[in-house]
């Protein structure tokens, strides 16, 4: 297979795991990588310009941040998982009662004030239970794999049930950090107070659906607003001045740093002229099958990582670089260029009546059940024939033709 050439282009977890894959397959692979030391997100750099972990990172990254904030007043806009960690790390060297709960960070001066600025909801979570116990214990791939199915066959009953069991977890969560109006207070008690300021406090119950979005997760931002070390606010409207910011609901704040924190930018598709775009009816949508570009499998293009960073599904970090060298080793096994474009079609339709539901749709976001089962055929990995569950079976793909055949019987 040395006839073919393939690059992988950057050398993160992703990467890596590409590149070992496809020269252990026999192909002449070779990595790019624009930064001097490979790792990606995982590989420490002083440049602000990079992506890097810092001394208190966890599983969910966030943006290296340098810089003096002592004795200012900082304002950090967005409430995902970069912003809720920024401003905990900002706050645990800020606020005495708050400091010894908080992991060390790169933050070595203290801000005289910390406002959270965000415009709606978002579903913030703790990764343990009130026991300690660790979420993912409880959603076991099995377990996770049922949901993707159900999501799939039933959305009108998981999408608004799984939302639900979600928010009474982010109340849990918020309760557990209330403070007790008298020794030995019922937890219930507390958490009708944390309810409160979940819905009309702090507005985080009017979040993207988990059917959509990631959730946050931090365990130290809920105990930070309580103990006044963070100060939610409305979203940021405008600079009104050198010092002064509008807000959406019309409040001027005072702040002396903005630490902006609204996503990362994907992949720029325009670097590919060759590569189709569907833009009708919404955002530009990259005409690609499950990911990949293989009408030409000489000039193959697959983004082993694009996908993965904007769906929910956890594992596809470490599954998607399996699959390119199946694909590449038994071409045979894709489907016809015209069946190929026929699904790429019916995503879109799919995808665009998710974003018309909620704008916060994030191009790239797929199906679980269906793009899984896809995933990890092409890798190879045998999940789905060794679950211990009988909805994760091949039984229920032969169920879905036998099905279908006998609606096109009855249509006859």
């Amino acid at each position: 297979m040395d006839e073919i050439n393939i690059a992988v282009i950057g050398t993160g977890p992703a990467g890596l795991t590409a590149l070992k894959t496809l020269r252990e397959e026999g192909f002449n692979a070779i990595a790019f990588e624009r930064r001097d030391r490979i790792g990606g997100l995982w590989s420490y750099s002083d440049n602000p310009a990079f992506t890097s972990v810092v001394d208190g990172s966890v599983c969910n990254i966030s943006k290296f941040v340098s810089g003096t904030v002592q004795g200012k007043r900082v304002l950090v806009v967005g409430m995902g998982n970069t912003g809720s960690d920024i401003a905990t790390a900002l706050c645990s060297r800020s606020h005495s009662s708050y400091a010894s709960t908080t992991t060390s960070t790169t933050i070595t001066t203290a801000p005289s004030k910390i406002y959270h600025s965000y415009r709606r909801g978002r579903l913030m979570i703790s990764r343990y239970e009130a026991d300690g116990t660790p979420l993912d214990i409880k959603l076991s791939w099995p377990v996770t794999c049922l949901k993707y199915l159900l999501d799939a066959w039933a959305p009108w009953l998981m999408v608004p049930l799984i939302d639900r069991f979600m928010l009474r977890k982010m109340i849990g969560d918020a309760a557990r950090s209330e403070p007790e109006l008298q020794p030995g207070e019922a937890l219930a008690q507390r958490r009708k107070r944390a309810e409160r300021k979940v819905r009309l406090d702090w507005r985080l119950a009017d979040f993207p659906s988990m059917s959509r979005r990631h959730p946050a997760v931090n365990e130290h931002w809920f105990p930070a607003v309580q103990a006044g070390a963070i100060t939610p606010v409305h979203g940021l409207k405008g600079f009104m001045g050198e010092r002064e910011v509008l807000l959406d609901d019309g409040t001027l704040l005072e702040v002396d740093a903005v630490i902006v924190c609204t996503g990362y930018q994907y992949f720029d598709f325009n670097l590919m002229p060759e590569l189709d775009m569907d833009g009708a009816d919404g955002p530009p949508l990259e005409a690609v099958w499950n990911t990949c570009e293989l009408a030409s499998m000489a000039v193959a293009q697959i983004w082993a990582a694009e996908t993965a960073k904007k769906s929910l599904i956890n594992n596809l970090k470490g599954t998607a670089p399996l699959s390119p060298p199946e694909g590449y080793r038994q071409p045979a096994r894709l489907p016809p260029a015209d069946e190929m474009n026929a699904q790429v079609d019916a995503y879109h339709r799919w995808w665009r009546a998710q974003w018309a539901q909620d704008r916060s749709t994030l191009p790239g976001f797929v199906q679980g059940d269906p793009f899984n089962r896809f995933l990890h055929g092409a890798a190879g990995t045998g999940l789905y024939e060794r679950l211990d569950h009988v909805f994760a079976y091949e039984d229920v793909e032969n169920l879905r033709r036998d099905a279908a055949k006998k609606s096109a019987t009855k249509t006859k």
